[in-house]
């Protein structure tokens, strides 16, 4: 659910306001703190009277350290050079009146729908992935995750190879050449870090296949046998 905070001074909401915005899929709540912003999506700031114009700068700046922040001013004064100045600090737009409301309601509603649509396809590509050969990462439920260079070209011989199992040896000779073929422990120690960065992914699974070696389980392979998990 999307999080859309309300910056009210005197803590008595516009009735008006609060009826448009409540009944939406989205959570909303009192913003009093700055520290709060860091977990919106969006920010209505409420300008009652022109005094709290420098308060609002302050809150304005403040949101130019989190970006991704869509900020709205609903001010219930008529405002001359003030509008200019808060969409020149990032306001995404500037309401005047009561009257205007609507437009201020219809405007957040559709950036939300907007960005919570762009969050389910990222979802969706991203569970579509498995590793980004250029940045040697691994996609974990949405989030890409550094790995060493050796974890990534283990994960990449077992992917090549899902489903199925891959020896100690395989690994030791692509990957160790130099090494005793007795030094398993290696293979072992690079498993068991792949296993802390990929155990959040529910449809992989590195398994042990005793007194042989590792097999890259991938859930529902058939319908993901096209899905690049390559990028």
């Amino acid at each position: 659910m999307l999080n859309l905070g309300i910056i009210d001074n005197e803590n008595n909401l516009d009735a008006t306001l609060e009826g448009l915005l409540k009944p939406e899929n989205y959570h909303v709540s009192i913003v009093d703190k700055k520290e709060q912003i860091q977990q919106l999506d969006g920010l209505v700031i409420v300008m009652k009277t022109k005094q709290d114009f420098p308060n609002i700068i302050d809150w304005l700046l403040a949101c130019q350290t989190i970006p991704n922040v869509f900020v709205w001013i609903f001010s219930e004064v008529l405002l001359e050079s003030e509008e200019t100045i808060m969409m020149s600090l990032g306001a995404n737009d500037v309401v005047t009146s009561t009257a205007n409301l609507p437009h201020l309601s219809i405007v957040i509603k559709n950036t939300f729908f907007r960005l919570k649509n762009l969050i389910v396809e990222k979802q969706e590509i991203s569970s579509m992935k498995l590793l980004n050969k250029e940045n040697q990462t691994v996609y974990i439920n949405g989030e890409e995750l550094l790995l060493t260079r050796k974890e990534f070209n283990v994960l990449q011989i077992l992917y090549d190879h899902k489903n199925t199992t891959v020896r100690y040896e395989e690994f030791l000779e692509n990957l160790w050449a130099d090494q005793s073929k007795e030094n398993i422990f290696l293979v072992s120690n690079v498993i068991f870090h792949l296993r802390n960065k990929v155990n959040k992914r529910k449809d992989i699974e590195i398994k042990t296949v005793r007194s042989k070696g590792y097999m890259l389980k991938i859930e529902n392979d058939k319908q993901k046998r096209n899905s690049p998990f390559f990028v």
